[in-house]
């Protein structure tokens, strides 16, 4: 699934939609990118 696909799947505004790194963690759990997904959590450990 490409990122376009996957916005619309989810909703995303990516033109003027605004989330945190948390909201977008949260819906792109086990989802898009998740290897960039899974650093992204490991960094913010403390969640």
């Amino acid at each position: 699934m490409g990122r376009e696909e996957w916005c619309k799947k989810y909703g995303i505004d990516r033109e003027n939609g605004f989330y945190t790194i948390r909201q977008f963690v949260s819906l792109a759990n086990n989802g898009f990118g998740n290897e960039t997904i899974k650093r992204i959590k490991n960094y913010y450990k403390n969640w």
